[in-house]
């Protein structure tokens, strides 16, 4: 649909500029601008959707990594803890 759209655009470009749409119907030129303003639209978001897949999946792996730290650091801190006690009770 959408290149469809595109195409007439580009046959008939000078039939969609505002000047020449406003001066044939009023009311015709806020929807031409809404069907181009529509397919700028459409565009970004074919742009954009790539990189929403990249952040979700780049969110994904920093969730993961956070869980991978805080299970690091829980054992960091649990071999720090028996360091401490460990000459305490050779001491003895």
């Amino acid at each position: 649909m959408r290149t469809a759209v595109n195409r007439l655009l580009a046959q008939k470009g000078a039939s969609f500029e505002q000047a020449t749409i406003f001066r044939v119907s009023q009311a015709a030129a806020p929807l031409a601008a809404w069907v181009t303003a529509n397919l700028q639209y459409a565009d970004v978001l074919q742009k954009v959707a790539p990189l929403e897949q990249e952040l979700g999946g780049l969110t994904a792996n920093y969730t993961q990594s956070q869980v991978s730290y805080s299970l690091a650091s829980s054992i960091v801190s649990s071999i720090i803890h028996c360091v401490q006690v460990l000459p305490k009770a050779f001491s003895l």
